[in-house]
């Protein structure tokens, strides 16, 4: 009984660990992200304004385009340096002690089970992330196409509305989204 206690306490003591680390971790990267993504998206918005009036002609440079990338740039890297480096942190601080734990009470199990099952959850884990960049590497110029057309007809929203064209704009934007999804799902 004694030592149920004993163990329970323990278990307790890790638990509020825990807690205070995720607190921590949590707070510490959403600093960082934030700070980021404010320096990103002021330095990208200055590099945009400093350039020649051919970019701005093509295509590809379009008012909708630019103000997609100025919103999905900075946003990335406020995932990336918040959520997922929070994540990772977690993530490699429990594998670390989960691995020396299993090792220190039963050293033969410990050891079949820190390079047998950590070689999977690493594959999986680089399996993962390899998707999820060729997912956001297909998609990319895909919602680029469609927030395009979408900022192009609400900057011209006079002339859609004098020339009746709401309908045939809704179309051809949920038919661009209908595209990128269909697109998406065949990659999968």
């Amino acid at each position: 009984r004694r030592q149920a206690d004993f163990y329970s306490l323990m278990f307790f003591v890790v638990a509020l660990a825990n807690l205070v680390g995720y607190f921590l971790i949590g707070i510490a990267t959403n600093i960082i992200g934030q700070a980021l993504t404010h320096r990103y998206r002021r330095e990208m918005l200055a590099y945009i304004t400093s350039f020649d009036q051919d970019f701005f002609d093509c295509p590809e440079n379009s008012s909708g385009a630019l103000t997609a990338k100025l919103s999905s740039a900075p946003s990335a890297v406020q995932e990336l340096m918040s959520a997922n480096l929070g994540l990772v942190v977690t993530v490699l601080v429990n594998m670390i002690a989960s691995s020396a734990l299993g090792i220190a009470l039963g050293w033969k199990l410990g050891l079949v089970l820190v390079f047998g099952g950590l070689t999977v959850i690493l594959g999986t884990g680089f399996l993962r992330v390899r998707l999820d960049m060729k997912l956001e590497a297909a998609t990319e110029t895909q919602f680029t196409k469609s927030a395009s057309l979408a900022s192009e007809a609400v900057g011209a929203i006079r002339t859609v509305n004098m020339l009746t064209l709401e309908d045939s704009i809704l179309r051809e934007y949920s038919e661009t989204l209908d595209g990128i999804v269909a697109m998406v799902i065949r990659s999968l």
